[in-house]
């Protein structure tokens, strides 16, 4: 595999200091952007331009960076087009959410800094189908996508569009900025880093390749001896010698990916946090009401909602068990749609017989419902289930109907808010996932804000927000007290979350709660910790969770587990336990 060590040897000269301890970075790029001399660049928003204009003179290359969460990637935007130029169309993506935030840091900062304005384009407007060929139409020689997560999805409609444009103008440049780089594995970005390294790619670039790699680097990956040991000369080449074991080598070959990645010329993953403040995670375990987890107990054996609806499979389980967990479930709203009895039923005969299959012959390859399907599938045998099949196959591809929450105990929802209220002069924000939730919330008395512009905690000090509408991009230092009721197992996301309020420019300590009264919901926590520490450990990014200043006032067994093994890379002097 000749990518793992090509071009390793000569990007030594292209490492840059993030921190610039020294300050040198900053007085150059400060020189040549700043007019009032009020402000100037943070170091790593210098280190960013350094790590663009070193690879500018090569065409269709641009940047791929990973600035901690806060750390100022909208002044780096309006800065950075001014480096190349031969751009005379900059085109800027950004989450729809983002663009008054955008343009209130245009306004802010123009005074202080010769900026350049790129054309705006939001991510929801370029998924229309009416702008199928938006890119083409203003014919951008520099794209930047700011939370360039949004494009990770390459089979998108958006991710079509883009990388096919991309595809047709090769000397195109590419800027992709993220706070989060990835949750489970490397695939979720390699895609992007090659367009922003361009004649510079280092990357695979056949399947068949890049799944071997991702076989190693991921934490749930299961590597081939031999798609281990290809990775020994780079890891010998910084210095590492190769160790005896299989668990040790997977370990080093990561520190090789995360040495080779930070390294690269082009890009910038930047090792400190945009704040050192004080920041406290707590799991929060309130009890849960003993009629709620008689339900839960039901549901979980009987594979059936309180209200008789069966439940297909493990990942609708899995869905239930996180509502239920805060009182609800879902159901269909028949009423909303003209009765479709044969679907249901066909549905419900379905799991019914799945279900009863695995409760006496599951064996290993047919031990879940999606391997049951497949097996009578393939060898229709002669019982209820073949039948079921059929029957579930006929009606599966109509159009289901809605859902609407039914409650099942409001009782859970009473710590938090008696939290959110409690006397103090600290600022706090409830924040939930489930709308249904916030329906519940408001019920309950609470000052619920579920959409633009975001709160201020002068005007609202306690307030409680839906987590998909602020939890990236929104800048909330002036709230000190963070709690998350309906946890979520993407340790990216989590990461996000953290930055609203820890962030650069706060003063003060952060404190954030996270619910886990549930097994489900602590598994959900852990899940999230788990993926944050992975996706530190390849990309040398501090995750907010494992910072220097961050400690952990209660952490699971699990939890605890996975901040003792943090290499120090990611981890130096953590206090958290």
């Amino acid at each position: 595999m000749r990518f793992v060590l090509q071009g390793a040897e000569g990007d030594g000269s292209h490492a840059i200091d993030d921190q610039d301890k020294d300050g040198s970075l900053r007085e150059k790029w400060n020189n040549v952007f700043c007019k009032s001399g009020l402000y100037g660049l943070r170091p790593s928003q210098a280190a960013a331009l350094e790590a663009a204009s070193l690879i500018s003179e090569y065409d269709g290359t641009g940047l791929f960076t990973s600035m901690a969460v806060g750390d100022g990637k909208t002044l780096l935007l309006l800065l950075i087009t001014q480096l190349y130029p031969d751009v005379e169309r900059a085109l800027l993506l950004l989450d729809p959410k983002l663009a008054p935030e955008f343009e209130e840091e245009n306004a802010k900062w123009r005074p202080h800094f010769h900026l350049m304005t790129p054309q705006l384009m939001t991510y929801s407007r370029f998924s229309h189908k009416e702008s199928t060929a938006a890119l083409r139409d203003y014919n951008p020689d520099l794209i930047m996508a700011d939370e360039c997560q949004a494009l990770k999805n390459a089979k998108s409609a958006r991710g079509l569009r883009f990388f096919r444009y991309m595809k047709e103008n090769p000397n195109t440049r590419f800027i992709a900025t993220t706070g989060t780089i990835e949750d489970k594995c490397i695939s979720e970005y390699t895609h992007l880093l090659r367009l922003s390294l361009g004649p510079l790619n280092w990357l695979p670039r056949h399947k068949a390749e890049m799944n071997r790699w991702v076989s190693v680097l991921s934490n749930d990956g299961e590597p081939a001896k031999e798609d281990v040991d290809i990775w020994r000369p780079l890891a010998e080449f910084y210095g590492e010698k190769w160790p005896a074991s299989e668990a040790s080598r997977i370990e080093a070959a990561r520190r090789a990916y995360r040495e080779r990645l930070s390294t690269c010329p082009g890009v910038l993953m930047t090792s400190e946090s945009s704040c050192t403040e004080p920041l406290t995670y707590h799991i929060v375990r309130d009890p849960v009401p003993e009629a709620l987890a008689a339900e839960l107990g039901k549901m979980m054996t009987g594979y059936k909602l309180p209200n008789g609806d069966e439940i297909v499979d493990a990942a609708e389980m899995t869905r239930h068990r996180r509502t239920m967990a805060v009182g609800f479930y879902n159901r269909w709203d028949w009423d909303a749609v003209d009765a479709d009895d044969e679907w249901l039923l066909a549905r419900n005969e379905w799991s019914r017989q799945v279900r009863a299959y695995l409760s006496s012959h599951a064996r290993e390859g047919c031990d879940s419902p999606a391997l049951v399907e497949a097996w009578v599938e393939n060898n229709q045998p002669r019982n209820g289930l073949t039948e079921a099949l059929k029957a579930w196959n006929a009606v599966r591809h109509l159009k289901k109907p809605p859902t609407i929450p039914v409650w099942v105990n409001y009782a859970v929802l009473q710590n938090p808010v008696r939290w959110l209220n409690a006397p103090g002069k600290a600022t706090r924000i409830l924040w939930y996932y489930s709308p249904a939730v916030g329906d519940a919330l408001e019920m309950l008395g609470c000052r619920v804000n579920r959409k633009l512009p975001k709160p201020s905690a002068r005007r609202m000090p306690r307030v409680c927000l839906p987590f998909t509408a602020f939890h990236r991009g929104q800048n909330l230092q002036d709230y000190d007290e963070h709690r998350l009721i309906e946890p979520t197992p993407n340790g990216a996301r989590l990461e996000q979350w953290g930055g609203r309020g820890h962030r650069g420019g706060r003063k003060g300590a952060v404190e954030l709660f996270v619910d886990g009264r549930t097994h489900k919901q602590l598994e959900t926590v852990e899940t999230a910790v788990e993926r944050s520490w992975g996706a530190a450990n390849r990309n040398r990014q501090k995750r907010k969770m494992f910072l220097e200043c961050t400690t952990w006032a209660n952490p699971t067994p699990r939890i605890r587990e996975i901040i003792r093994r943090s290499p120090a890379s990611v981890l130096e002097n953590q206090p958290c336990l």
